[in-house]
């Protein structure tokens, strides 16, 4: 049974509490990350998930994977996606920069470190998005697909693609390493600045030579 589809997963389920048990199992974690995502919160995030849950055990006798209107995945985000637009709602105070974990439980100290500043550099950039790219963000990285994302918005595919294509470009330039500026010439090193020295003072001794050079040779011309 843990290998069988969702579709027949679900059906089984509306009789069978071990294969909703399956299910639940298989996207437990992914719809508390999705929902901690957008609350910001672990107790909301955990309540949202235990609501979103309680929601479907109750409406599965109405899913119908024949009916061609979705996966089950997408009907379950849909679910998860109104569990937390409702609580937001309830609490609308809520930081973005917050909702969010790792992918790893228990890294080393040197890779949570690295996890831990990606994360809150893509979290800075996800928040400069408008909330409906935000939202599809979220939802791609919960793993749906663009169709799926569709089903939880009641939006279009080709909507959906368009302004998470609209989102990543708006991500990639606010993450891509801004290009330096070349240095100056205070910032050059030691011996660069002891060559401009010198080529400077040879210049000058230089050109001394020669504007002297006509007035010594009057001066001798004089003499004689």
């Amino acid at each position: 049974m843990e290998s069988a589809d969702d579709a027949t997963l679900a059906v089984s389920a509306r009789h069978d509490r071990a294969a909703f048990g399956v299910l639940y199992d298989r996207y437990v974690t992914p719809i508390h990350h999705y929902c901690f995502r957008l609350l910001g919160n672990r107790q909301a995030a955990e309540d949202a998930t235990a609501e979103t849950f309680t929601k479907a055990l109750v409406a599965l006798p109405r899913f119908d994977p024949r009916s061609g209107s979705g996966s089950f995945r997408g009907w379950l985000f849909t679910i998860a996606h109104h569990a937390a637009m409702d609580a937001l709602r309830r609490r609308p105070a809520h930081h973005l920069t917050e909702g969010w974990e790792t992918a790893d439980p228990d890294p080393l100290p040197e890779e949570r470190i690295v996890a831990d500043e990606a994360a809150r550099e893509l979290h800075a950039a996800l928040a400069t998005l408008t909330d409906d790219q935000r939202t599809i963000m979220h939802l791609r990285l919960a793993g749906l697909s663009a169709p799926e994302v569709a089903q939880v918005l009641g939006r279009s595919p080709q909507a959906i693609k368009s302004a998470q294509f609209r989102a990543i470009a708006q991500l990639r330039k606010r993450l891509q390493p801004q290009p330096q500026p070349p240095p100056g010439r205070s910032d050059a090193s030691p011996a660069h600045r002891d060559h401009d020295a010198s080529t400077s003072t040879t210049t000058t001794t230089t050109t001394t030579s020669a504007s002297s050079g006509p007035a010594r040779e009057g001066t001798r011309a004089g003499h004689a």
